[in-house]
């Protein structure tokens, strides 16, 4: 895979705000405290707006590293969520709402790019060691092709101590440039090389049978023991069910709260070692597995 490195100043408040929004934990705290405010008032504009707010929040952030200006962002990126027809009333204050988030982030953090940008070069390097061969173990339990040829990288700050989301739409992924592994057990490289295998689940002989609405969620799931299964093949971890649960919870995957995640995941990767369908059928049952 030919993986294009990006450090980008919007995503990074988008992603912050993103967090926020969700009620997750943003561990950077002058960062939590300068943008608590406008990352409600972005919340509370997508909520008035009565937008699909996942759906709204991955186009945003996938819009935001190709967009030429905050009103183009939330143009492009309504537009792909709702439709041009609908998109035009609301556009003038969410894209207001994130200049205001912006110029926080600003206030709070002037030299963010400057500082994110020689971490770029480290994540590389971990990645030439580990990344190749990890993606080739995921392609050898899936399809050759759930690989995509080429990908971009969204370098964003580390706000959550550890994060990222797949883009599948734009075929671009968004990490967090931390310093060392936040876990462990679990290294960084990981939690890249299972994002970056998400973005060819969007080809039709592999989404067809699953509403686009899912789709993105049932790819961080399925992805995820076949992730896990490479590193092992690498002795990088030994795959369990208590590190299925770790990498829920570190890689902040969202579940059904009425479901057992890490007993429908063992028992659906179990079923698929024992049978090995093709990958497109086994990614059809995870996802009703889940409804």
């Amino acid at each position: 895979m030919e993986l294009k490195w990006i450090v980008s100043f919007p995503a990074s408040c988008l992603h912050a705000a993103e967090a926020i929004a969700h009620g997750r934990l943003v561990t950077d705290t002058p960062l939590a405290e300068a943008i608590a405010e406008p990352a409600q008032t972005l919340r509370q504009a997508i909520v008035a707006a009565g937008l699909p707010r996942s759906v709204f929040w991955r186009n945003l952030t996938g819009f935001s590293v190709v967009a030429e200006g905050t009103t183009q962002l939330v143009e492009r990126a309504l537009t792909k969520t709702v439709g041009e027809a609908r998109a035009a009333g609301v556009v003038a204050e969410i894209a207001a709402a994130i200049s205001g988030l912006q110029a926080s982030v600003r206030r709070a953090l002037p030299t963010l790019v400057e500082d994110l940008s020689p971490r770029v070069g480290p994540m590389q390097s971990r990645w030439d060691t580990h990344g190749p061969q990890l993606l080739r173990g995921i392609a050898r339990w899936t399809a050759a092709d759930v690989i995509a040829e080429r990908a971009q990288v969204i370098v964003v700050h580390p706000a959550l101590g550890g994060g990222g989301s797949a883009h599948l739409l734009y075929n671009n992924v968004l990490v967090e440039a931390v310093g060392a592994d936040p876990v462990a057990e679990l290294p960084e490289v990981l939690r890249l090389a299972w994002l970056l295998s998400q973005l060819n689940l969007d080809l039709p002989r592999f989404s067809e049978r699953i509403h686009g609405k899912r789709l993105p969620h049932v790819a961080e799931l399925a992805m995820l023991p076949v992730t896990l299964k490479a590193a092992e093949e690498l002795d990088l971890l030994q795959l369990i069910p208590d590190t299925v649960d770790l990498a829920l919870n570190s890689w902040h995957v969202v579940t059904p709260p009425d479901t057992d995640p890490v007993d429908v995941l063992w028992r659906w990767w179990d079923t698929y070692l024992a049978t090995r369908p093709r990958w497109e059928v086994a990614f059809a049952a995870l996802d009703r597995m889940f409804e």
